[in-house]
């Protein structure tokens, strides 16, 4: 909302100056945002919140100066002078469609002078510094001036040129359209709200004015239409024709359909001080809207104790009244309060003492001298998902945050959780992200490739969010949090070191084996499980999906971690995987080399060392593969160390070479393996 010093001042003559104004209504929950100088005024922009509509109005910011500074307002005159002829035996309203306008009043002039407006009104429209506002002629420009005067917008038709010299608000019928103002055709429907004449419409209802019947030079009679449309219609209409104005930002929030009447007026005397004429006699006004008397019962007592500081009843009273409510007989120390039809807002006894509040001033609340805070409860999900994201950050990863939304079908829908197609949205905000993601690993690669077109190409990324796998039955979803991370690289190996050491590092033990899906290159993905569950997937991405779908110039590796299981299992093994202090004895390590059949994978021989449970074994660790000479066909040479240590005592060569058998029995019964 824009408006000038001296426009306010002229309905509250507070002499302090534009920036002490500023000030004032700020304090009192107004916020001025900018104070600029124009000639020999001052523009205030003015931040108006959604409750407050009245104030997007100068009447309704001088009544806030008028409350704040005990300065008595002075209301602009909204009488004329009018002829004998009836306005009803020139004209008519038939308003069709009540429940989308349930008020629509209309003034008709005749013989009117249209031409430039004077001075000090073309001064106070230019002040304001919006273009869509600047001056045009005397008629329109009084439709703007009261509109940003009252808060009431305001449309005058040439008489003339309406077809039957009358007017009905209609819905639009099927394949009608207008040519608005802007000069531009919109096509219409059934669920937009129009001003017609007896042949055509001529005005798209509370939003814009149409060629058709706009003043001109030409103009000589004015029919003056001041009107309350449905918001919601209008916000729609609006919506859908890509087209805002004033007008319609004000019919959208709400106005006063009570000062319709005066608002009329008012522009009626404008139009005929500054363009001449004469106003035909009596107002119409077909009205469904019937006012509700709203009484707000108030103590002035309970002011303290709400906020803690006292304020004579007087004094509270006194604010009431400039805001503009009137006290009515109550019982006792009750007081009541008519709320006008402009304060929306005001239905409750602490609304009103908010009012007092805020225009005696906040500053006035006394501080505690003590306050009061209370931590709240770690639990032990939202500790695990903090610390697996500050890991990742430690590990050189980027964490992101992407869309719930995604594809509901091709490679966006993928997921290694589920192979149900994810749940659609009845209302996408987007067409292309029309259902509930079931992986975060899409979403990581559309983000790569975001960063990769602008020219990013070296990142590691990782994200900790909710991903929606299907439920028990079609209509539920079963929502976990899930940690994801995308890295560079030829093979996994990074990825999958990052996903085990997260795991290993709070005490979770896991086997992995061989794993196939879409989303990953063909023998180049691991599963992991613990606790009778799948605890996270890894793997180099399939090409066809990273590059020919997601349009990366190289394949990345992925991972992605349930974040639910793994606090469970924590849980579980009563272990938050804190500091565990390094064995102060030397510890043993030993390399085992077996032929094996080659389609042995090495998750089936770490599974076998570390089923036997031998307590003196603290790790199992992958060494290399040879295949070739001295390897006969079908079989591979794998390779892997044992660590051994005891947190009791330096070992012997005896217990060490005693589970060393054990090991070489395990992988020679189970798996067919030969020592080297």
């Amino acid at each position: 909302m824009r408006t000038t010093y001296r426009w306010i001042t002229e309905y509250c003559p507070f002499p302090d100056g534009a920036e002490a104004l500023a000030d004032l209504l700020t304090n009192t929950g107004t916020n001025v945002e900018r104070v600029v100088p124009t000639g020999d005024d001052w523009r205030l922009e003015v931040e108006v919140t959604s409750n407050r509509t009245d104030c997007l109005g100068v009447i309704g910011l001088a009544r806030e100066v008028s409350a704040a500074a005990a300065i008595p307002p002075r209301l602009p005159f909204a009488d004329y002078l009018s002829c004998d002829e009836a306005t009803t035996s020139a004209t008519s309203v038939t308003v069709e469609d009540p429940d989308l306008c349930p008020r629509y009043a209309a003034l008709l002039l005749r013989g009117v002078r249209v031409g430039p407006s004077p001075s000090w009104l073309a001064r106070r429209l230019e002040a304001i510094g919006d273009a869509r506002l600047r001056p045009i002629n005397n008629v329109v420009d009084v439709t703007n001036f009261v509109l940003l005067e009252c808060n009431q917008p305001l449309h005058a038709f040439d008489f003339e040129r309406l077809a039957g010299r009358r007017i009905v608000v209609r819905r639009a019928r099927r394949g009608e359209s207008v040519e608005a103002i802007d000069h531009r055709r919109y096509d219409l429907t059934p669920a937009d709200l129009v001003i017609a004449d007896a042949e055509r419409p001529v005005c798209v209802a509370g939003v814009m004015g149409g060629t058709a019947t706009e003043i001109t030079g030409a103009t000589r009679d004015v029919l003056l239409e001041c009107a309350y449309f449905q918001p919601r219609a209008i916000w729609e209409t609006s919506r859908r024709l890509k087209l805002a104005s004033d007008s319609s930002f004000r019919f959208e929030r709400g106005i006063d359909p009570a000062g319709i009447p005066f608002a009329a007026r008012r522009a009626a005397r404008l139009i005929q001080e500054m363009a001449g004429g004469e106003v035909l006699a009596g107002m119409i006004d077909v009205c469904a809207w019937r006012p509700v008397e709203r009484l707000v019962e108030f103590r002035p007592n309970a002011f303290h104790r709400h906020m803690g500081f006292h304020v004579a009843a007087a004094r509270q009273e006194a604010i009431l009244a400039a805001l503009g409510l009137e006290k009515v007989p109550g019982a006792g120390r009750v007081a009541r309060f008519r709320v006008p039809s402009h304060r929306p807002d005001l239905a409750r006894e602490v609304d009103l003492i908010e009012e007092v509040a805020r225009v005696v001033g906040l500053d006035a609340v006394p501080e505690r001298l003590q306050i009061r805070v209370f931590s709240p409860e770690r639990l032990p999900e939202t500790a695990l998902e903090t610390g697996v994201a500050r890991d990742l950050a430690a590990f050189g990863f980027l964490e992101t945050v992407t869309d719930t939304f995604t594809g509901a079908r091709g490679w966006e829908a993928l997921s290694p959780w589920t192979s149900v197609p994810p749940h659609e949205v009845n209302r996408p905000v987007r067409a292309e992200q029309c259902a509930l993601r079931e992986s975060l690993l899409p979403s990581l690669l559309l983000a790569r490739r975001r960063n990769q077109d602008v020219g990013e190409n070296d990142l590691r990324l990782c994200e900790v969010a909710h991903v929606f796998l299907p439920g028990d039955d079609a209509t539920t979803t079963d929502e976990r949090v899930m940690a994801g991370l995308l890295a560079d690289g030829d093979d996994d190996r990074e990825a999958r070191g990052v996903v085990e050491t997260l795991l290993s590092a709070r005490g979770v033990p896991f086997t992995r084996e061989p794993y196939a899906h879409a989303l990953f290159a063909p023998g180049q993905a691991a599963l992991y499980r613990a606790g009778g569950g799948v605890l996270a997937v890894v793997g180099m991405a399939a090409s066809a999906v990273a590059c020919e779908a997601a349009g990366l110039r190289r394949a990345p590796a992925l991972g992605e971690l349930d974040l639910d299981l793994l606090s469970r299992l924590v849980v579980a093994a009563g272990s938050g995987g804190g500091f565990r202090e390094p064995s102060r004895f030397p510890g043993a390590e030993r390399d085992f080399s077996f032929l094996l059949a080659e389609r042995t994978p090495w998750a089936e021989v770490e599974r076998a060392v570390r089923g036997l449970g031998l307590a003196l074994v603290s790790d199992v660790r992958f060494d290399h593969v040879y295949q070739g000479k001295g390897i006969g066909p079908g079989r591979k040479s794998l390779t892997f160390k044992v660590l051994f240590h005891s947190s009791e005592r330096t070992l012997t060569s005896e217990e060490v070479d005693e589970q060393a058998r054990a090991i070489v029995s395990a992988v020679s019964t189970r798996l067919g393996g030969v020592q080297r």
